[in-house]
């Protein structure tokens, strides 16, 4: 996944920092994947009782951020369209009354 990342950065499909933040995540993976003992060393640090809660909570921290991410872009989407629209529809107005003349 990484490989594919830094290919689409490559063709200009993706920005640094999306392939900064999958290194950072599919890096975090396969380390965990090797060394899970690490995995139980920071539960102390946070508060929580057990390495898999810290995964579970990481996980929804994860699933939340890209859930906002994905709807602060959707919004600026549709601020886009809404934009084209009235340019458009003024654009259509002008042609119209240019026509009547």
């Amino acid at each position: 996944m990484i490989l594919r990342s830094v290919s689409l950065f490559r063709r200009g499909k993706q920005t640094w920092r999306e392939v900064l933040l999958w290194v950072v995540v599919w890096g975090g993976i396969g380390f965990v994947g090797v060394f899970p003992e690490v995995i139980d060393m920071v539960p102390p640090y946070i508060g929580i009782k057990s390495g898999v809660n810290v995964l579970v909570f990481f996980g929804f921290v994860v699933l939340f951020y890209g859930v906002f991410r994905l709807v602060v872009k959707m919004e600026a989407l549709e601020r886009k369209i809404v934009e084209m629209s009235r340019a458009r529809a003024l654009k259509e107005s002008d042609a119209d009354d240019k026509m009547d003349i």
